[in-house]
Protein backbone atom coordinates (compact mmCIF):
# COMPACT_ATOMS: atom_id res chain seq x y z
CA UNK A 1 0.00 0.00 0.00
CA UNK A 2 1.16 3.73 -0.75
CA UNK A 3 -0.38 5.61 2.13
CA UNK A 4 -1.81 4.30 5.84
CA UNK A 5 -4.00 7.86 6.34
CA UNK A 6 -7.50 6.30 7.49
CA UNK A 7 -9.93 8.57 5.63
CA UNK A 8 -9.60 11.02 2.69
CA UNK A 9 -8.00 14.16 2.99
CA UNK A 10 -10.93 16.06 2.96
CA UNK A 11 -13.46 14.97 5.89
CA UNK A 12 -16.84 13.51 4.72
CA UNK A 13 -19.57 15.88 5.97
CA UNK A 14 -22.39 14.26 4.53
CA UNK A 15 -23.22 10.08 5.27
CA UNK A 16 -25.24 9.49 2.14
CA UNK A 17 -27.24 6.01 1.28
CA UNK A 18 -28.41 4.03 -1.70
CA UNK A 19 -30.97 1.14 -1.93
CA UNK A 20 -29.62 -1.72 -3.93
CA UNK A 21 -30.36 -1.80 -7.49
CA UNK A 22 -32.77 -4.56 -8.49
CA UNK A 23 -30.24 -6.83 -9.28
CA UNK A 24 -28.00 -6.25 -6.86
CA UNK A 25 -30.06 -7.39 -3.89
CA UNK A 26 -29.41 -10.85 -5.49
CA UNK A 27 -25.59 -10.75 -4.69
CA UNK A 28 -25.26 -10.39 -0.54
CA UNK A 29 -28.39 -12.88 -0.16
CA UNK A 30 -26.35 -15.88 -1.86
CA UNK A 31 -22.65 -14.92 -0.21
CA UNK A 32 -20.82 -17.70 1.85
CA UNK A 33 -18.28 -17.36 3.97
CA UNK A 34 -15.82 -18.21 1.70
CA UNK A 35 -17.58 -17.05 -1.90
CA UNK A 36 -19.11 -14.28 -2.93
CA UNK A 37 -19.68 -12.90 -6.82
CA UNK A 38 -16.84 -11.15 -7.96
CA UNK A 39 -15.32 -9.68 -11.00
CA UNK A 40 -12.39 -8.10 -12.52
CA UNK A 41 -11.83 -5.57 -15.43
CA UNK A 42 -7.93 -4.68 -16.09
CA UNK A 43 -6.11 -2.52 -18.37
CA UNK A 44 -2.45 -3.19 -19.07
CA UNK A 45 -0.52 -0.21 -20.35
CA UNK A 46 3.52 0.33 -22.28
CA UNK A 47 4.92 1.21 -18.73
CA UNK A 48 5.88 0.10 -15.93
CA UNK A 49 2.92 1.19 -12.90
CA UNK A 50 4.09 4.11 -10.32
CA UNK A 51 2.07 3.06 -6.96
CA UNK A 52 1.83 7.05 -5.56
CA UNK A 53 1.21 8.30 -9.24
CA UNK A 54 -1.70 5.63 -9.36
CA UNK A 55 -3.11 6.50 -5.95
CA UNK A 56 -3.17 10.28 -6.74
CA UNK A 57 -5.25 8.91 -9.44
CA UNK A 58 -7.68 6.83 -7.28
CA UNK A 59 -7.99 9.95 -4.82
CA UNK A 60 -9.04 12.59 -7.91
CA UNK A 61 -11.23 10.12 -9.15
CA UNK A 62 -12.96 8.33 -6.36
CA UNK A 63 -15.74 11.13 -5.30
CA UNK A 64 -16.44 11.09 -8.88
CA UNK A 65 -18.54 8.19 -8.38
CA UNK A 66 -20.45 8.22 -5.21
CA UNK A 67 -22.03 5.19 -6.02
CA UNK A 68 -18.71 3.08 -6.00
CA UNK A 69 -17.45 5.14 -3.02
CA UNK A 70 -20.00 3.22 -0.54
CA UNK A 71 -20.39 0.23 2.13
CA UNK A 72 -22.70 -2.42 2.40
CA UNK A 73 -25.06 -2.23 5.49
CA UNK A 74 -27.31 -4.58 6.85
CA UNK A 75 -31.11 -3.28 7.50
CA UNK A 76 -34.03 -4.53 9.39
CA UNK A 77 -36.13 -5.25 5.82
CA UNK A 78 -33.40 -4.63 2.97
CA UNK A 79 -29.35 -4.02 2.39
CA UNK A 80 -28.72 -0.29 1.70
CA UNK A 81 -25.35 1.02 0.55
CA UNK A 82 -24.15 3.85 2.72
CA UNK A 83 -21.18 6.14 1.87
CA UNK A 84 -17.99 4.91 3.25
CA UNK A 85 -15.56 7.68 4.97
CA UNK A 86 -12.43 5.36 4.47
CA UNK A 87 -9.85 6.18 1.91
CA UNK A 88 -9.80 3.28 -0.26
CA UNK A 89 -6.05 2.64 -1.11
CA UNK A 90 -4.35 0.76 -4.13
CA UNK A 91 -2.87 -3.09 -3.31
CA UNK A 92 0.02 -4.75 -5.03
CA UNK A 93 -1.87 -7.46 -6.64
CA UNK A 94 -0.58 -10.42 -4.69
CA UNK A 95 -3.95 -12.42 -4.23
CA UNK A 96 -4.87 -12.71 -7.83
CA UNK A 97 -8.15 -12.27 -9.43
CA UNK A 98 -11.56 -12.32 -7.77
CA UNK A 99 -10.59 -12.49 -4.86
CA UNK A 100 -12.92 -12.70 -2.50
CA UNK A 101 -14.31 -9.35 -0.52
CA UNK A 102 -15.62 -9.28 2.82
CA UNK A 103 -18.67 -6.68 2.69
CA UNK A 104 -19.81 -7.65 5.98
CA UNK A 105 -16.41 -5.93 7.86
CA UNK A 106 -17.37 -2.45 8.72
CA UNK A 107 -16.07 0.71 6.49
CA UNK A 108 -15.29 -2.40 4.10
CA UNK A 109 -15.46 -1.14 0.53
CA UNK A 110 -16.81 -3.14 -2.61
CA UNK A 111 -14.18 -2.94 -5.01
CA UNK A 112 -10.24 -3.57 -4.61
CA UNK A 113 -7.82 -1.29 -6.82
CA UNK A 114 -4.44 -3.11 -7.55
CA UNK A 115 -1.43 -3.02 -9.69
CA UNK A 116 1.31 -5.40 -10.91
CA UNK A 117 3.98 -4.51 -13.19
CA UNK A 118 2.19 -3.11 -16.25
CA UNK A 119 -1.35 -4.25 -15.37
CA UNK A 120 -4.19 -1.87 -13.40
CA UNK A 121 -6.77 -3.87 -12.29
CA UNK A 122 -10.21 -3.49 -9.90
CA UNK A 123 -11.96 -6.26 -9.02
CA UNK A 124 -15.67 -5.33 -8.00
CA UNK A 125 -18.53 -7.24 -5.77
CA UNK A 126 -21.11 -7.63 -8.54
CA UNK A 127 -23.68 -5.86 -5.43
CA UNK A 128 -22.05 -2.56 -6.73
CA UNK A 129 -22.14 -2.81 -10.85
CA UNK A 130 -22.12 -4.79 -14.11
CA UNK A 131 -19.34 -4.72 -16.64
CA UNK A 132 -20.69 -1.87 -18.64
CA UNK A 133 -20.39 0.31 -15.40
CA UNK A 134 -16.96 -0.99 -14.13
CA UNK A 135 -15.34 -0.42 -17.60
CA UNK A 136 -15.98 4.00 -17.48
CA UNK A 137 -14.58 3.66 -13.93
CA UNK A 138 -11.59 1.91 -14.87
CA UNK A 139 -11.38 3.91 -18.11
CA UNK A 140 -11.42 7.12 -16.23
CA UNK A 141 -9.36 6.15 -13.56
CA UNK A 142 -6.63 4.55 -15.76
CA UNK A 143 -7.04 7.98 -17.78
CA UNK A 144 -6.33 10.27 -14.87
CA UNK A 145 -2.97 8.11 -14.13
CA UNK A 146 -2.07 8.70 -17.86
CA UNK A 147 -2.92 12.36 -16.94
CA UNK A 148 -0.81 12.63 -13.77
CA UNK A 149 1.97 10.80 -16.01
CA UNK A 150 1.92 13.27 -18.64
CA UNK A 151 -0.14 12.29 -20.85
CA UNK A 152 -3.13 14.55 -22.03
CA UNK A 153 -6.41 12.35 -22.24
CA UNK A 154 -9.37 14.22 -23.25
CA UNK A 155 -12.99 13.35 -21.33
CA UNK A 156 -14.83 11.15 -23.83
CA UNK A 157 -15.53 7.53 -24.97
CA UNK A 158 -16.15 6.18 -21.61
CA UNK A 159 -13.75 8.63 -19.91
CA UNK A 160 -15.36 10.96 -17.19
CA UNK A 161 -13.96 14.69 -16.02
CA UNK A 162 -13.50 14.44 -12.27
CA UNK A 163 -13.88 17.37 -12.00
CA UNK A 164 -17.58 17.52 -12.58
CA UNK A 165 -20.61 16.89 -10.23
CA UNK A 166 -21.86 13.42 -10.52
CA UNK A 167 -24.86 13.29 -12.48
CA UNK A 168 -28.15 11.70 -10.41
CA UNK A 169 -28.95 9.58 -13.71
CA UNK A 170 -25.44 7.32 -13.22
CA UNK A 171 -26.75 6.37 -9.71
CA UNK A 172 -30.36 5.32 -10.86
CA UNK A 173 -31.98 1.87 -10.31
CA UNK A 174 -32.89 1.72 -14.34
CA UNK A 175 -35.51 -1.42 -13.76
CA UNK A 176 -37.26 0.80 -11.46
CA UNK A 177 -37.86 3.25 -14.87
CA UNK A 178 -38.19 0.58 -17.03
CA UNK A 179 -42.08 0.14 -18.97
CA UNK A 180 -42.38 -3.13 -16.94
CA UNK A 181 -45.69 -4.65 -17.49
CA UNK A 182 -47.95 -5.29 -14.49
CA UNK A 183 -48.73 -8.65 -14.31
CA UNK A 184 -46.22 -11.51 -15.46
CA UNK A 185 -45.17 -15.26 -14.46
CA UNK A 186 -41.84 -16.17 -13.21
CA UNK A 187 -40.49 -18.57 -15.95
CA UNK A 188 -38.57 -21.53 -14.56
CA UNK A 189 -35.67 -22.78 -16.70
CA UNK A 190 -35.43 -26.44 -15.17
CA UNK A 191 -32.10 -28.19 -14.58
CA UNK A 192 -29.57 -27.72 -17.15
CA UNK A 193 -26.74 -30.14 -17.60
CA UNK A 194 -23.32 -29.89 -15.81
CA UNK A 195 -19.71 -30.47 -17.02
CA UNK A 196 -18.10 -33.23 -15.08
CA UNK A 197 -15.42 -32.21 -12.99
CA UNK A 198 -15.61 -32.11 -9.03
CA UNK A 199 -15.02 -28.61 -7.73
CA UNK A 200 -11.42 -27.30 -6.22
CA UNK A 201 -11.42 -27.33 -3.02
CA UNK A 202 -11.42 -23.88 -0.87
CA UNK A 203 -11.56 -20.93 -3.62
CA UNK A 204 -8.92 -22.06 -5.89
CA UNK A 205 -9.72 -22.12 -9.57
CA UNK A 206 -8.29 -22.15 -13.11
CA UNK A 207 -8.02 -18.78 -15.00
CA UNK A 208 -6.81 -19.20 -18.52
CA UNK A 209 -6.66 -16.62 -21.32
CA UNK A 210 -7.28 -17.12 -25.15
CA UNK A 211 -5.35 -14.38 -27.68
CA UNK A 212 -6.95 -14.54 -30.73
CA UNK A 213 -7.26 -12.30 -34.20
CA UNK A 214 -10.73 -11.14 -33.93
CA UNK A 215 -11.02 -10.85 -37.67
CA UNK A 216 -10.45 -14.52 -37.79
CA UNK A 217 -13.20 -15.51 -35.47
CA UNK A 218 -15.42 -12.79 -37.02
CA UNK A 219 -14.70 -14.60 -40.41
CA UNK A 220 -16.03 -18.05 -39.37
CA UNK A 221 -19.38 -16.42 -37.80
CA UNK A 222 -19.73 -14.66 -41.09
CA UNK A 223 -19.44 -17.55 -42.87
CA UNK A 224 -22.44 -19.10 -40.93
CA UNK A 225 -24.78 -15.89 -40.94
CA UNK A 226 -24.38 -15.05 -37.04
CA UNK A 227 -22.64 -12.82 -34.95
CA UNK A 228 -19.51 -13.69 -32.48
CA UNK A 229 -21.36 -13.91 -29.59
CA UNK A 230 -23.54 -16.39 -31.45
CA UNK A 231 -20.48 -18.30 -32.79
CA UNK A 232 -19.25 -18.30 -29.46
CA UNK A 233 -21.98 -19.56 -27.75
CA UNK A 234 -22.62 -22.41 -30.14
CA UNK A 235 -19.16 -23.11 -29.69
CA UNK A 236 -19.68 -23.71 -26.26
CA UNK A 237 -23.08 -25.32 -26.48
CA UNK A 238 -21.28 -28.05 -28.68
CA UNK A 239 -18.57 -28.98 -26.27
CA UNK A 240 -21.70 -29.12 -23.36
CA UNK A 241 -23.38 -31.35 -26.11
CA UNK A 242 -20.50 -33.84 -26.87
CA UNK A 243 -19.42 -34.52 -23.47
CA UNK A 244 -22.76 -35.49 -22.30
CA UNK A 245 -22.78 -37.73 -25.38
CA UNK A 246 -19.52 -39.19 -24.07
CA UNK A 247 -20.53 -39.79 -20.76
CA UNK A 248 -23.94 -41.84 -22.06
CA UNK A 249 -26.06 -39.99 -19.14
CA UNK A 250 -29.51 -42.07 -18.71
CA UNK A 251 -31.58 -39.06 -19.17
CA UNK A 252 -29.98 -36.26 -20.61
CA UNK A 253 -30.42 -32.72 -19.65
CA UNK A 254 -30.48 -29.26 -21.56
CA UNK A 255 -26.94 -28.08 -22.31
CA UNK A 256 -27.45 -24.13 -21.53
CA UNK A 257 -25.26 -21.03 -21.64
CA UNK A 258 -26.47 -17.90 -19.43
CA UNK A 259 -25.46 -15.06 -21.58
CA UNK A 260 -25.41 -11.16 -19.73
CA UNK A 261 -27.37 -8.97 -21.93
CA UNK A 262 -26.51 -4.76 -21.28
CA UNK A 263 -29.92 -3.70 -21.30
CA UNK A 264 -28.46 -0.04 -21.34
CA UNK A 265 -29.19 -1.10 -25.26
CA UNK A 266 -32.83 -1.55 -25.12
CA UNK A 267 -33.31 1.02 -22.06
CA UNK A 268 -32.04 5.25 -22.64
CA UNK A 269 -30.15 5.34 -19.17
CA UNK A 270 -26.89 6.63 -17.60
CA UNK A 271 -26.74 4.24 -14.63
CA UNK A 272 -23.48 2.88 -14.17
CA UNK A 273 -25.25 0.15 -11.45
CA UNK A 274 -26.24 -3.15 -11.93
CA UNK A 275 -28.30 -2.77 -15.84
CA UNK A 276 -28.08 -6.45 -17.20
CA UNK A 277 -30.31 -9.28 -17.79
CA UNK A 278 -29.81 -12.98 -18.51
CA UNK A 279 -30.77 -15.28 -21.30
CA UNK A 280 -30.08 -18.76 -21.88
CA UNK A 281 -29.53 -20.32 -25.44
CA UNK A 282 -29.75 -23.57 -25.10
CA UNK A 283 -29.62 -26.91 -26.74
CA UNK A 284 -32.24 -29.58 -25.78
CA UNK A 285 -32.79 -33.37 -26.02
CA UNK A 286 -33.50 -35.56 -27.92
CA UNK A 287 -29.92 -35.06 -28.95
CA UNK A 288 -29.36 -36.03 -32.63
CA UNK A 289 -26.07 -35.67 -35.10
CA UNK A 290 -26.05 -31.81 -34.38
CA UNK A 291 -23.37 -29.57 -36.24
CA UNK A 292 -21.47 -26.20 -34.82
CA UNK A 293 -23.41 -24.58 -38.00
CA UNK A 294 -26.89 -25.78 -36.98
CA UNK A 295 -26.30 -25.01 -33.19
CA UNK A 296 -24.97 -21.65 -33.87
CA UNK A 297 -28.55 -20.79 -36.51
CA UNK A 298 -30.18 -22.37 -33.91
CA UNK A 299 -28.53 -19.91 -31.24
CA UNK A 300 -29.64 -17.07 -33.91
CA UNK A 301 -33.04 -17.76 -34.21
CA UNK A 302 -32.94 -17.72 -30.23
CA UNK A 303 -31.36 -14.57 -29.81
CA UNK A 304 -33.88 -12.85 -32.05
CA UNK A 305 -36.98 -14.12 -30.31
CA UNK A 306 -35.18 -12.97 -27.10
CA UNK A 307 -33.79 -9.62 -27.36
CA UNK A 308 -36.86 -7.97 -27.75
CA UNK A 309 -37.36 -5.04 -25.03
CA UNK A 310 -41.07 -6.41 -24.31
CA UNK A 311 -39.70 -10.02 -23.61
CA UNK A 312 -36.86 -8.76 -21.57
CA UNK A 313 -39.08 -6.47 -19.66
CA UNK A 314 -41.59 -9.56 -18.82
CA UNK A 315 -39.05 -11.59 -17.55
CA UNK A 316 -37.59 -8.75 -15.36
CA UNK A 317 -40.74 -7.96 -14.26
CA UNK A 318 -41.28 -10.44 -11.68
CA UNK A 319 -37.95 -9.55 -9.73
CA UNK A 320 -39.49 -5.75 -9.36
CA UNK A 321 -42.70 -7.01 -8.42
CA UNK A 322 -41.44 -8.60 -5.55
CA UNK A 323 -39.75 -5.39 -4.46
CA UNK A 324 -43.55 -4.20 -4.40
CA UNK A 325 -45.23 -6.87 -2.91
CA UNK A 326 -45.93 -8.31 0.36
CA UNK A 327 -42.31 -9.37 0.37
CA UNK A 328 -41.35 -5.86 1.20
CA UNK A 329 -42.84 -6.23 5.07
CA UNK A 330 -40.77 -9.82 5.30
CA UNK A 331 -37.81 -9.45 7.81
CA UNK A 332 -34.41 -9.38 5.46
CA UNK A 333 -33.45 -13.60 6.84
CA UNK A 334 -36.41 -14.36 5.34
CA UNK A 335 -36.01 -12.44 2.15
CA UNK A 336 -32.74 -13.88 1.60
CA UNK A 337 -34.24 -17.05 2.22
CA UNK A 338 -36.61 -16.44 -0.27
CA UNK A 339 -33.74 -15.24 -2.95
CA UNK A 340 -31.45 -18.19 -3.01
CA UNK A 341 -34.30 -20.71 -2.95
CA UNK A 342 -35.27 -18.83 -6.71
CA UNK A 343 -30.82 -18.23 -7.34
CA UNK A 344 -31.17 -22.55 -6.41
CA UNK A 345 -33.91 -23.02 -8.85
CA UNK A 346 -33.52 -20.40 -11.54
CA UNK A 347 -29.63 -19.82 -11.58
CA UNK A 348 -26.84 -22.06 -10.06
CA UNK A 349 -29.04 -25.25 -11.54
CA UNK A 350 -30.25 -24.11 -14.46
CA UNK A 351 -27.06 -22.86 -16.63
CA UNK A 352 -24.19 -25.60 -18.01
CA UNK A 353 -21.58 -22.46 -18.52
CA UNK A 354 -21.50 -18.64 -18.48
CA UNK A 355 -20.47 -16.08 -21.29
CA UNK A 356 -20.01 -12.52 -21.07
CA UNK A 357 -18.94 -10.20 -23.81
CA UNK A 358 -17.88 -6.74 -23.22
CA UNK A 359 -17.27 -5.71 -26.87
CA UNK A 360 -15.08 -3.75 -28.28
CA UNK A 361 -13.15 -1.47 -25.89
CA UNK A 362 -13.05 1.99 -27.08
CA UNK A 363 -11.26 5.14 -25.44
CA UNK A 364 -9.63 8.40 -26.93
CA UNK A 365 -6.76 7.76 -29.08
CA UNK A 366 -4.19 9.37 -26.65
CA UNK A 367 -5.34 6.86 -24.30
CA UNK A 368 -4.75 3.87 -26.77
CA UNK A 369 -2.03 4.51 -27.82
CA UNK A 370 -0.06 4.15 -24.01
CA UNK A 371 -2.60 0.30 -23.72
CA UNK A 372 -1.52 -2.72 -24.86
CA UNK A 373 -3.73 -4.83 -23.61
CA UNK A 374 -7.13 -5.59 -21.52
CA UNK A 375 -8.84 -8.55 -19.45
CA UNK A 376 -11.90 -9.15 -17.95
CA UNK A 377 -12.27 -11.73 -15.62
CA UNK A 378 -15.93 -13.71 -14.09
CA UNK A 379 -15.13 -14.94 -10.86
CA UNK A 380 -15.22 -18.38 -9.35
CA UNK A 381 -18.92 -19.57 -9.71
CA UNK A 382 -20.78 -20.73 -6.44
CA UNK A 383 -20.94 -24.43 -7.69
CA UNK A 384 -18.75 -26.05 -9.64
CA UNK A 385 -18.39 -24.68 -13.07
CA UNK A 386 -16.47 -22.87 -16.13
CA UNK A 387 -17.26 -19.35 -17.39
CA UNK A 388 -15.73 -17.49 -19.89
CA UNK A 389 -15.37 -13.64 -20.38
CA UNK A 390 -14.61 -11.63 -23.45
CA UNK A 391 -13.65 -8.51 -24.46
CA UNK A 392 -11.69 -6.78 -27.55
CA UNK A 393 -8.65 -4.45 -27.55
CA UNK A 394 -8.32 -3.09 -31.68
CA UNK A 395 -7.64 -6.42 -33.81
CA UNK A 396 -7.26 -8.83 -30.76
CA UNK A 397 -10.13 -10.52 -28.94
CA UNK A 398 -9.51 -12.43 -25.65
CA UNK A 399 -11.34 -14.71 -24.02
CA UNK A 400 -10.49 -15.40 -20.34
CA UNK A 401 -11.80 -18.80 -19.09
CA UNK A 402 -12.68 -19.24 -15.15
CA UNK A 403 -13.16 -22.47 -13.25
CA UNK A 404 -13.49 -24.13 -9.59
CA UNK A 405 -13.12 -27.60 -11.56
CA UNK A 406 -10.07 -29.57 -11.12
CA UNK A 407 -10.46 -30.32 -14.57
CA UNK A 408 -11.63 -27.14 -17.02
CA UNK A 409 -12.99 -29.38 -19.42
CA UNK A 410 -14.61 -26.61 -21.07
CA UNK A 411 -11.65 -24.20 -21.60
CA UNK A 412 -9.82 -27.09 -23.03
CA UNK A 413 -12.07 -28.02 -25.26
CA UNK A 414 -12.40 -24.18 -26.35
CA UNK A 415 -9.25 -24.05 -26.99
CA UNK A 416 -9.11 -27.30 -29.49
CA UNK A 417 -12.42 -26.57 -31.32
CA UNK A 418 -11.26 -23.05 -32.01
CA UNK A 419 -7.90 -24.43 -33.14
CA UNK A 420 -9.73 -26.76 -35.41
CA UNK A 421 -11.63 -24.34 -37.26
CA UNK A 422 -8.54 -22.84 -38.09
CA UNK A 423 -8.42 -19.68 -35.54
CA UNK A 424 -5.07 -18.71 -33.77
CA UNK A 425 -5.10 -19.04 -30.59
CA UNK A 426 -2.63 -17.90 -28.26
CA UNK A 427 -2.64 -19.13 -24.19
CA UNK A 428 -1.79 -17.67 -21.30
CA UNK A 429 -2.76 -19.39 -17.76
CA UNK A 430 -3.00 -16.64 -15.35
CA UNK A 431 -3.78 -18.43 -11.96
Amino acid sequence: MTSTSASYPTAVRHREWYRLDNAGKLYPAITTSKWNSVFRVSIILRSEINPQTLQEALDSVFPRFPILQTQLCTGLFWYYLEKNPKRLLIQEDEGGPCEYIPWQEKNMHLLRVSYLERRISIDFFHAITDGAGSMVFLKTLVAEYLRLSGTDVPYHSGVLDPSEEPNSGEMEDAFQRMPLPQKTRREYNGKAYRMPGDKRKSNERHMISYRMPVEEVKAKAKAIGVTITEYLVAVKLYIAYQEQLKNKKKKPLPVKVSVPVNMRSFFSTQSLRNCSWIVSPELAPPFEKTSLEEIALSVQEYMKQALVPEKLYASIAPNVANERSFLRFAPLPLKNLVIRSVYKAMGSKSKTTTLTNLGRFTAPPEMMEQIEGVETIIGPDRVACTSAAIITLAEQMYVTYTSNQEEPIMAHEFERLLLSQGISVQKEVLW
